[in-house]
């Protein structure tokens, strides 16, 4: 038999271990499609990343012995452009083609991108892929948005939010974070608990070590909604509901997932 899993998340990889495990002795032949060139990793863990919290090399939650040990055909960094049902055959954009008889589709979550004008502009980045977040790393770099006077508004205040706030205050960023609800993590938190998170996130220690708190505090503008990302071709400003234009230098979209 064999199982086609498009897919290198959380979901392909547990499939790929409960078939082994539920099957040792069949002869069941598995191929993993993944668009993207890395091995598995937890996206969870991105924000540490751009905080150099976590280096590259330890993101990957398997090592390559876990393909070779459970037998699996793998296909890395091209992705999937056509199923054809009839002739029970995957396609990829670089001109594979993968059959099979039964096909799992495990490619997760996307990130919202919302309507905003602008959003397509230069230095605008999303949370979602070890690819993005090297990106934003470099951006940081190339724009030297850890000098004084830069400023990065980071638009929507969940979990990937808030750590992504804390990483580049780490990395010594003035940060702004825009919420359209009354509060941060406001899908997680009552009225009171969020209120008490909100007051602890200024006063995390910075990551030198040694205790002391960071200087810089995270802005944030909560019941405000971003109506447009200003600058010719790279982002200069966002420009909030209430009419005011801030100036910033960078910004990251993490209003949630579909």
């Amino acid at each position: 038999m064999k199982i086609v899993i498009i897919g290198s998340g959380g979901a392909g990889i547990s499939a790929i271990q409960t078939i082994r495990r539920n099957h040792p002795d069949k002869d069941i032949h598995l191929a993993l499609i993944s668009s993207e060139r890395e091995l598995a990793y937890s996206p969870c863990a991105l924000p540490y990343v751009i905080s150099d919290s976590i280096p590259y090399k330890r993101l990957a939650r398997l090592d390559s012995n876990f393909y070779k040990k459970n037998k699996i055909q793998t296909s890395w960094g091209s992705p999937v452009c056509k199923i054809d049902l009839g002739r029970k055959s995957v396609a990829l954009k670089n001109g594979k083609t993968f059959f099979y008889d039964k096909l799992l589709i495990a490619t997760g979550s996307a990130p919202i991108k919302p309507p905003i004008p602008g959003i397509d502009k230069t230095g605008v980045f999303f949370v979602d892929t070890l690819k993005n977040t090297r990106r934003i790393k470099d951006y940081i770099r190339k724009e030297k948005i850890a000098k004084p006077g830069k400023k990065v508004a980071i638009i929507g205040a969940g979990f990937t939010g808030i750590e992504t706030a804390l990483a580049l205050r780490e990395q010594g960023i003035n940060v702004i974070v825009i919420e359209m609800l009354d509060r941060i993590l406001a899908k997680v938190l009552d009225d009171d608990f969020a209120r008490i998170a909100h007051k602890k996130i200024n006063v995390l220690p910075g990551s030198n070590g040694n205790g002391k708190h960071s200087q810089k505090e995270i802005e944030f503008k909560l019941s405000t909604a971003v109506t447009e990302i200003k600058g010719k071709t790279k982002v200069k400003s966002i420009l909030l509901h209430n009419g005011k234009n801030l100036p910033v230098d960078m910004v990251i979209v993490s209003v949630g997932v579909r």
